[in-house]
């Protein structure tokens, strides 16, 4: 999928001075944040910086703080088993948006895995229908076809955090 199915690209912008890494004086804390649907970094005392431009949810970073992965509304239902969502990673200098998934489910609630491995686990819902959710594992760098399912299909719903 290109960048602008993961609301990333020309929408990185900052205020006045834009946020410093952090181990620069004055900044004692640094989170991402899902503001008005758009990917923000914010850091204490300094203006947030907007990586993406809407429709964007849930960031989490990588273990090294270099990339964020987030889901992305294409499409909004009713109900939550009518969304169509990407699942997308960029770099947390808002460049390189690249999503990792169709756009044919409701992706939702990445998160990167702390076992070293640096892949990331989502929720997919609804693909057996709108009492079911899966968990998914895919690495940064895949693509759609090499997301594999980790949970049990028989057990209905199962998430991850």
């Amino acid at each position: 999928m290109p960048s602008s199915a993961c609301g990333g690209g020309s929408a990185v912008h900052t205020g006045p001075a834009g946020p410093s890494p952090v181990g620069t004086p004055g900044v004692t804390a640094r989170w991402a944040a899902s503001d008005n649907w758009q990917i923000t970094i914010n850091a204490t005392g300094q203006p947030k910086l907007y990586l993406t431009i809407s429709d964007d949810f849930k960031p989490s970073w990588s273990e090294t703080g270099s990339m964020l992965t987030y889901f992305h509304a294409l499409q909004y239902g009713s109900t939550f088993d009518q969304w169509k969502t990407g699942l997308c990673v960029i770099h947390a200098d808002g460049t390189q948006a690249t999503a990792l998934s169709t756009g044919q489910y409701a992706d939702f609630n990445p998160t990167w895995t702390r076992d070293g491995t640096n892949q990331i686990i989502f929720n997919r819902y609804a693909t057996r229908g709108s009492t079911s959710n899966d968990i998914l594992l895919i690495s940064p760098q895949g693509s759609a076809a090499s997301a594999v399912r980790v949970s049990t299909p028989g057990n209905g719903y199962e998430w991850a955090f």
